[in-house]
Parts: structure tokens; sequence; C-alpha cells
């Protein structure tokens, strides 16, 4: 049966577990120290993992945690919840409280995580205007999301993809009222749902 990511209370148990115990598999860790990043979902593999799950659910929007302008760490954001390589976060802030604490300094005095808590926000999108050690990789992005694909289907886990309407183009391929750089459907798909979110972060203005 296909499963919605519509969340109850506020994101998809279901769809977390099966993150967590995909990342706990040797399948998932060889394509990801494989991969350009060469490491794991938590030290240089989170935009692919991100990427990935992005594929997998047909929806939602890569997003990033930065920190002095300098990006940290990658996710997917449906609806109100957050994903990574862990599962599922119920808010944003416990997202990024569980990277700190768990994923980056465990051993750090609590004084000091907290202020690394706090010093994070999240962005839209992938970061184009930074350097950045967390590298992109196409390739791996689909043989991930294809192995996830596979290890969800076992658990009852298939999600329906997400139908747009059909977006007209000029006669050499150009997406018409699309910037210059929205050659691809995936690209299309990406600024409709830029735009989508952006329109939601105005409403508290309207």
């Amino acid at each position: 049966t296909e499963e919605d990511l519509r969340f109850s209370p506020r994101y998809n148990k279901k769809f977390s577990d099966a993150i967590k115990t995909a990342f706990e598999s040797n399948a998932v860790a060889s394509i990801l120290q494989k991969s350009v990043a060469q490491s794991g979902p938590f030290d240089g593999g989170c935009l692919i993992v991100a990427n990935a799950l992005h594929s997998v659910a047909g929806r939602g929007t890569v997003v990033r945690m930065v920190r002095a302008r300098q990006t940290e760490h990658y996710g997917l954001r449906v609806d109100e919840a957050f994903y990574d390589a862990a599962g599922g976060f119920e808010t944003e802030g416990a997202w990024i409280r569980y990277f700190v604490e768990e994923e980056v300094f465990p051993h750090m005095p609590a004084a000091e995580r907290e202020q690394w808590v706090t010093a994070f926000r999240i962005d839209t999108g992938e970061d184009t205007t930074s350097d950045t050690d967390i590298p992109d990789d196409p390739r791996a992005t689909k043989l991930l999301a294809n192995e996830l694909n596979k290890q969800f289907a076992l658990k009852g886990i298939q999600f329906a993809p997400r139908k747009h309407p059909e977006h007209k183009r000029t006669q050499t391929g150009k997406y018409v009222g699309a910037p210059p750089a929205v050659t691809s459907p995936a690209k299309l798909l990406k600024l409709r749902e830029i735009l989508a979110q952006m329109a939601k972060e105005g409403e508290p203005g309207r």
C-alpha cells in the first residue's frame, strides 16, 4: 500500500523508523563510502542523503543547517518535519539539537553545546555561495535512492509520485516564465518547492 507523507502529529514515524534502519545497513554505508564524499551521512555525505530522501519521498525541500554563513549539514523538510540519516524530527530545534549533541559534540559540556545549538539557522536549498566540503554526487544519490526504495518497500512504504501540471515550453525547450537556469523537470520542481516554501514563510505577514 502507498504511504502518504501526511504527518500525525507532526512527522511520519514509519518513514522515520525505516530511514534509521536503512542507514544501519552495509549496503547504504557502501554507497556513501564509494561516493565522491567517501564518508558517512554525518561527515560529508549528508547532501547525497538529503537528495536521495527527496527523490524517494517525491516531495519536500532540501534544507541546510548554517552557522556563521557556513553550511554544516543537509536534510529534507516535508511540511513541518525534518529528516536525515538519523530519522525524523518534529521541529527545526529538535533536528539542530540532535545534530549538535549526538553527531558533532557528544562529549562537549552542555553549556558549550548550547551555544552551538543557538548559533544555527535553517536555510532552503543547496549552498552555492560559500566554500563547503560537503559534495554533491548525482550518481551516488541515484544509487542510494534505489537502495532506500528497495529497503522501504520491504517495510510496506511506497510513496506515490506527486503529479504537477505540465508547464509550457518555447520551441527551444525553455520553460515559459522560468529563469534561464531552469532547464529540466527536476529543476522546475525544485523552483516550485522553493516558491511554495517562501509563500508559506510569508503567511504571518499577510
